[in-house]
């Protein structure tokens, strides 16, 4: 964080402790609304070569780059790909510090992290805050149907109240997965009704299967050792490309082996998969 260094203007021309703090909000979070304009001044201090801040206050260095980033993104100027090298070399000199323990540490309040991601997360320097930012920038997608220049449009195969769990109903999982089979079955029954997905009625429909044949065996057989037979086991995997679809009649072949074909879900990321998968 570069505790080590004194108040004011270091021998490199910047001021790394007012620098830090221009980026802070009143109400404490990382990055004021302002931002930008209250820290244009340290990040265009007078030019010194870089090396020599970076030996200073390596952690400022970053946010330097990325906030010279985040302009050369907003105006798109062919001086990105070079910050974004800097920001890249950056990155590799705080892990090069971090394992040979070099002075660096000496800017560190408390235990040094063990490495260069925990250190963005912890350090008083924005780096992770303004990492979003600039993500933000480049796929934003907003409710005013304005987009960043790397937007890439998509439709969700469930619909958000699918996906998206209140913690309320995420405590509750544990207590649903040690239901009986019988009584589980009814709550995905449950769940069926409404206006649902397609592909999340079809998931529902393979784990009612998966939990009707558990019911049913556990009536007629309390006592059976099969692996399958009184458990509520399902196997899933994403499947994508012709390279890796070409392998899912043998791993289908060996899940009929096991007996567990009809409970083995194959949830496809492009036509060629699902084309495969319907074959088989």
């Amino acid at each position: 964080d570069c505790n080590h260094l004194p108040e004011g203007w270091s021998p490199s021309g910047v001021d790394w402790s007012s620098f830090r703090r221009t980026f802070t909000g009143d109400d404490g979070t990382f990055l004021a609304t302002n931002w930008i304009s209250k820290t244009l001044r340290f990040a265009f201090s007078p030019a010194t070569h870089m090396a020599e801040k970076a030996n200073e206050c390596l952690l400022g260095v970053m946010a330097i780059v990325l906030e010279k980033l985040y302009i050369a993104q907003t105006a798109r100027t062919e001086e990105y790909s070079k910050l974004a090298y800097s920001f890249v070399n950056s990155v590799q000199l705080l892990e090069s510090q971090l394992q040979e323990g070099g002075s660096w540490h000496g800017g560190w309040s408390g235990a040094v992290p063990a490495d260069g991601f925990a250190v963005l997360f912890v350090t008083k320097w924005p780096i992770v805050p303004l990492l979003c930012v600039m993500a933000r920038v480049a796929q934003a997608d907003t409710p005013s149907g304005r987009h960043g220049y790397q937007y890439k449009p998509f439709a969700l195969d469930f619909v958000e109240s699918e996906i998206i769990q209140s913690s309320t109903a995420q405590m509750q999982l544990t207590s649903l997965r040690t239901l009986p089979c019988r009584e589980h079955l009814a709550s995905i029954f449950q769940r069926s009704l409404g206006g649902i997905s397609e592909t999340y009625a079809a998931l529902l429909n393979g784990l009612s299967a998966t939990l009707w044949e558990c019911a049913r065996r556990d009536n007629s057989s309390r006592t059976s050792t099969s692996v399958t037979a009184l458990t509520k086991l399902t196997i899933f995997t994403m499947l994508w490309g012709k390279r890796l679809s070409k392998y899912l009649p043998g791993v289908l072949d060996r899940a009929s082996a096991f007996g567990l074909h009809d409970r083995y879900f194959v949830f496809c990321l492009d036509g060629e998969s699902l084309a495969n998968c319907r074959h088989e």
